[in-house]
């Protein structure tokens, strides 16, 4: 008996890019004109093909790509695409030369990490956007002293050779049926937006 057919994941997906694509129509039907879509494409859109699904994203109204790394932003700026890229996770200073070079925008939660970017965009005559991340909950990466988000999210934007173009969460248990964690985070993260508010400090873009 041959075994070999037996091991391994002899699996394949089928994506039907035509769904897809009514989908994310849908999706931006359904959002107010002044709320952009973000289409997450990170891991190779969860092994989709992050190539074709982010083509058919912004074809049908998202405005930008989320990544996990540096990495995966690159091979898609390789393979053409321009729409804004933000990368979710975290990137080395070392790598923040290719940030620029390839126009992707990085997640921020660290003073070092920001005054470095902000030295080097500067002395290449740049403004790059940057995020900033808050751990309302999540416990990954992020701000999580509220207070200490407010004092960061003021310093980074006064900050020359860089724009702090938003500010996000990531809620930890959205997909469970009692919503009480999640509703807590978005407490947590819209005071802290409100805070910001109240100090003239205006981000365009919160999620």
């Amino acid at each position: 008996m041959d075994i070999s057919r037996y091991l391994g994941r002899p699996t394949w997906l089928e994506i039907d890019l035509s769904k897809l694509a009514a989908n994310v129509s849908e999706l931006r039907r359904f959002l107010p004109a002044n709320v952009q879509l973000l289409a997450v494409v990170k891991a190779d859109a969860y092994g989709h093909g992050s190539y074709e699904i982010a083509n058919v994203a912004l074809r049908e109204g998202a405005t930008m790509l989320g990544v996990a790394s540096l990495e995966e932003g690159k091979s898609l700026r390789r393979k053409g695409v321009s729409a804004p890229i933000l990368i979710l996770g975290y990137t080395d200073p070392c790598q923040n030369s290719s940030l620029l070079e390839m126009q992707l925008t990085p997640t921020i939660f660290s003073w070092e990490t920001a005054v470095v970017f902000s030295q080097l965009a500067r002395g290449q005559g740049k403004k790059a956007a940057v995020h900033v991340k808050l751990d309302t909950g999540m416990g990954r990466l992020g701000l999580n002293d509220p207070r200490e988000a407010l004092y960061f999210l003021e310093k980074v934007a006064s900050l020359p050779g860089i724009m702090l173009e938003g500010v996000y969460t990531h809620f930890a248990k959205a997909d469970e049926k009692n919503p009480g964690f999640t509703l807590h985070q978005l407490t947590v993260f819209k005071n802290i937006l409100r805070a910001c508010r109240e100090k003239g400090l205006s981000i365009p873009l919160k999620h």
